[in-house]
């Protein structure tokens, strides 16, 4: 039981990682002013985000740590956004 609680949450950190370089690729859309893949891009990324979301409750995964990835998630992201932009 504790081996496949560890594969889902080292799933779940692939995961946002994934999730992370989804939004980095709108970011450079932006930069370029390509609004439709932007947009595109954007949309994606919701999807993705959602569905992670739906896959983290179905494997019982608690919302303390689906909280503390959330956050990680948006620290890594204002992190590598300042460094690149």
């Amino acid at each position: 039981m504790e081996e496949n609680r560890k594969r889902n949450y080292s799933i779940m950190v692939v995961g946002a990682i994934g999730t992370v370089m989804i939004l980095i690729g709108a970011l450079q859309f932006f930069e370029m002013d390509n609004m439709d893949g932007f947009m595109t891009t954007l949309i994606g990324f919701l999807l993705t985000i959602s569905y992670i979301n739906y896959l983290e409750s179905k494997a019982g995964v608690g919302k303390r740590v689906i909280v503390i990835r959330i956050i990680f998630s948006i620290v890594l992201l204002t992190i590598v956004t300042l460094i690149f932009f």
